[in-house]
């Protein structure tokens, strides 16, 4: 990661930077919040995050600062060194502090965070910006993983589109994005969603058969015809098909999703 120390009180300094070093970080040394704005405007390169350490009272100027470099750099995360008393809150949100840190340094407590913000990043390299899924080249990538794995493990899994219908041009982001919600709020955590072509998005079931299969399509309907009935004028048109992958007779994902496009079914939610 490219991480920005920023320091305000100097006990810290080579403790915290030493160990973000010896981890693999590139880490630039910053004296104050207020020179952010002014350092990265002057020399832009890849920033995956700021720890800052704020002084034992409340300080309007950094905290105004702070402030200002997340309204211009809203997907940096900042990791503050200091008690929540002394920036609450409702403060915090609106500086991009994504965690706080306990002093005294705790090399512990910093690597956990780390390592959380790494795989959230990753999870955020995969996402696609208009369903909120993951994007296609992401998708496809992870359901070839998980094909080789039920084909291991003698799993079966079940490819499920879901194509936005009759939509024009101007309105497909607006759509793709409801569908994506829809998506979300219908399947477990364990089952894989992401985008598959230009106006569609699959599902990977995971130990899945007809029953389950069925269940799913059933609840993804309703939950269409709920949104749809919150929606209004515009309602959410949508074509369902399904494939099915048997690990006795495995096929590769873009065989599965050919036969979900072959087995389109000519389904609109109800309104």
């Amino acid at each position: 990661m490219h991480i920005y120390l920023v320091e305000v009180e100097n006990y810290t300094r080579q403790v915290v930077a030493q160990h973000l070093w010896s981890l693999g970080h590139q880490v630039r040394l910053l004296p104050a919040p207020e020179d952010l704005l002014e350092v990265l405007a002057a020399n832009p390169h890849p920033l995956d995050l700021v720890i800052a350490d704020l002084p034992p009272a409340w300080n309007r100027a950094i905290v105004e600062a702070l402030r200002q470099f997340h309204r211009r750099y809203p997907t940096i995360p900042v990791v503050l060194r200091v008690s929540s008393e002394v920036l609450p809150a409702a403060a915090a949100v609106h500086c991009g502090v994504y965690a706080y840190l306990n002093k005294p340094f705790r090399p512990a407590e910093l690597e956990l965070l780390l390592i959380r913000l790494a795989d959230l990043q990753a999870n955020h390299a995969l996402q696609d910006a208009d369903s909120g899924l993951y994007h296609r080249a992401g998708f496809a990538t992870l359901a070839r993983q998980q094909l080789k794995t039920a084909r291991r493990t003698k799993t079966d899994l079940v490819l499920l589109r879901a194509d936005v219908n009759g939509t024009d041009q101007a309105h497909i982001e607006q759509a793709l994005g409801q569908l994506g919600q829809v998506v979300q709020r219908t399947f477990r955590d364990a089952d894989m969603a992401g985008r598959v072509n230009g106006t569609d998005c699959g599902v990977l079931l995971v130990n899945a058969g007809a029953q389950q299969t069925d269940t799913a399509l059933s609840r993804l309907q309703e939950n269409l015809a709920a949104h749809n009935a919150r929606a209004g004028e515009q309602p959410l048109k949508v074509r369902l098909g399904v494939a099915h992958f048997d690990p006795n007779r495995p096929c590769t994902f873009e065989e599965m999703v050919a036969q979900a496009d072959a087995q389109m079914l000519a389904a609109t939610p109800k309104r």
